[in-house]
């Protein structure tokens, strides 16, 4: 059962602790961020806490930044394994023998791929919506740290997330960090300077488990308008600490801020491959 946030006020950040127990175990995680001078695009003063520790926990459909709608759920990829992007809710356009129809366009405006009109119906359907991959199970039901999406904005920001036991760290990054070209959502992040470089110096590694057809990492489906399209890719990685501890994120320019999900559950192994023994 998760007990009430405690909730401090301290100098120049904010920390949150939440204690879970169960089956006689317990996890405290406490979130520490600070920063300073303004939004590099509003050039308004920046905003902290800008990270808090969610009182709900992680899962398909957890809405995973503070000051939006988005939400995640399992990927989405195409018959060839690459991903693929549900731009918008589905249509249904009802063709009438006058010719005359109907059409429900999706809440964002971006409508779905319409296929053949039937024969029988005369009823035009979407195109059937490509295969969703498993949601990963190793970040269901997690305690995780959720942004403010302006901390994309800051250029001098960072937060300290402690652990007080072993615990696995899943950093979920948009595909468009420092690559925004068009295309860019279909690859893997790129980091380095000058906003990712702590990505590397922290020693983040992929996390690839088998969930993607084509092997190349696991990925969550971001969906942005919380309407049932995946409009945007988190891809995963993490980092282990052995022992009680700390780690420390800082900025991001480009995407989705990053949302990061606390586990204390052992790293997430990549699946055996499958035939006979």
């Amino acid at each position: 059962m998760q007990a009430p946030a405690t909730k401090d006020l301290v100098g120049w950040g904010r920390i949150d602790s939440v204690l879970l127990r169960g089956l006689g175990a317990s996890a405290v995680v406490s979130v520490n961020d600070k920063g300073a001078g303004n939004d590099y695009m509003s050039g308004e003063p920046i905003t902290l806490p800008a990270a808090r520790l969610c009182t709900n926990l992680f899962r398909n459909g957890a809405q995973v930044i503070r000051n939006r709608r988005h939400t995640v759920h399992p990927a989405v990829f195409d018959e060839s394994g690459r991903l693929d992007y549900m731009k918008g809710e589905s249509d249904l356009v009802i063709t009438q023998a006058s010719g005359a129809g109907r059409t429900n366009p999706p809440r964002n405006g971006v409508r779905a791929p319409l296929g053949k009109p039937s024969s029988e119906t005369g009823v035009t359907l979407p195109m059937q919506a490509p295969p969703r991959t498993a949601f990963p199970a190793y970040l269901d039901g997690q305690q995780y740290v959720w942004f403010l999406q302006d901390v994309r904005h800051y250029t001098n920001y960072s937060c300290t997330v402690t652990v007080d036991c072993p615990s696995t760290f899943y950093l979920l990054v948009d595909n468009r960090v420092n690559d925004y070209l068009p295309g860019s959502e279909y690859d893997d992040p790129s980091f380095g300077l000058p906003d990712t470089q702590w990505v590397l110096d922290g020693g983040w590694k992929r996390v690839n488990t088998g969930l993607t057809p084509s092997g190349t990492g696991d990925y969550v489906g971001i969906d942005e308008g919380d309407n049932g399209s995946i409009n945007q890719v988190y891809s995963v990685y993490s980092k282990t600490l052995s022992k009680a501890g700390s780690i420390k994120l800082g900025t991001e320019f480009d995407g989705n801020i990053y949302c990061l999900v606390v586990s204390t559950n052992s790293l997430a192994r990549r699946k055996p491959p499958s035939g006979p023994a």
